[in-house]
């Protein structure tokens, strides 16, 4: 019970900040810590699996460059209770993320024809909106530190639209933006399969043990 009472009280002095206090730090921590990896490139993206009613899809590409990343807003953050809880939960927005390549490769169907289409592509992915659920390991308020658990991180995605082009494949492109659900949940799954990169980076920002 004491701990349970001490624990309660941690949290709620942190809560009596402000409103937004603890979001405005966490924006401040993040895009400082992220400019300096913006823009980054990816080495190799490979099993991005794009599947809709009358497509079936599989894209690889070598050295991604991600920008604009860093513009990143924490619009809404549900701290861990020390003592009791190590669940967190996050809200972020971009207002734009922009990835591109000069080497890709997609191969599959597309409304009944086969896709092998390779070469430059660019994907823009506008005002983008996540909801991050992880473990931490520890977090204090003052000052502001939170370390997240290797493994533990769910990432939802939104967007409000999409622009892109892939060389040779004319027809998927005049879809891009349609199928904008799919090819998101294709990201998304390919993210939450690849978590560590997203806890590095939160972890190299925020993480002060």
């Amino acid at each position: 019970m004491f701990r349970f009472v001490v624990a309660f009280l941690a949290v709620s002095a942190a809560w009596a900040k402000p409103s937004r206090v603890l979001e405005d730090e966490l924006t401040l921590e993040l895009q400082t810590a992220f400019e300096k990896y913006d823009p980054m490139t990816i080495d190799k993206v490979s099993g991005i699996h794009i599947t809709t009613d009358h497509s079936d899809l599989n894209l690889d590409a070598n050295r991604v460059i991600v920008s604009d990343f860093s513009k990143i807003e924490v619009t809404n953050f549900v701290p861990a209770i020390p003592g009791v809880s190590s669940k967190v939960h996050m809200s972020i927005k971009i207002p734009m993320i922009d990835i591109r390549t000069e080497d890709y490769t997609m191969q599959g169907t597309h409304s009944e024809g086969v896709v092998d289409g390779s070469g430059s592509a660019y994907m823009t992915f506008h005002g983008v909106t996540a909801s991050l659920k992880f473990d931490t390991d520890s977090v204090t308020f003052v000052p502001l530190s939170m370390c997240v658990s290797r493994g533990s991180t769910v990432v939802i995605l939104y967007n409000e639209s999409i622009e892109g082009n892939f060389d040779g494949l004319d027809d998927l492109n005049s879809h891009i933006s349609v199928e904008m659900v799919s090819i998101v949940a294709g990201f998304v799954d390919y993210v939450n399969a690849n978590t560590n990169a997203i806890e590095d980076a939160v972890n190299n920002a925020l993480c002060k043990k």
